[in-house]
């Protein structure tokens, strides 16, 4: 299971995003994180953070990932956007739980 959480801010708030970014806990031992960024002069930085985890941890990993990203609430100009996306074994029990209900 992963989600993918995207997110953005104005590069004036980076240092804000870095002071937020300083205070987390740490990433739980059954998530491995993954992050790319990129930064367009005006327009701001987007951030594109890939957390996989084993889909019997989803309401764990839902909980730590929500309360992550309130960290940074605080920042002006921040947004972003969580979705899980499931690998095509999870779709496939996913579905047939659904058939079968």
């Amino acid at each position: 299971m992963v989600y993918v959480i995207r997110s953005s801010w104005p590069m004036e708030e980076t240092k804000e995003v870095l002071k937020a970014t300083m205070q987390l806990p740490p990433i739980p031992d059954y998530i491995n994180r993954r992050v790319y960024s990129s930064s367009d002069l005006g327009e701001g930085i987007e951030c594109f953070d890939i957390y996989e985890f084993d889909a019997s941890k989803i309401n764990e990993a839902t909980e730590f990932l929500y309360s992550r990203i309130q960290a940074f609430f605080g920042v002006s100009g921040f947004s972003y956007d969580i979705k899980p996306w499931m690998d095509e074994q999870e779709v496939m029990a996913f579905s047939a739980k659904l058939m079968s209900a």
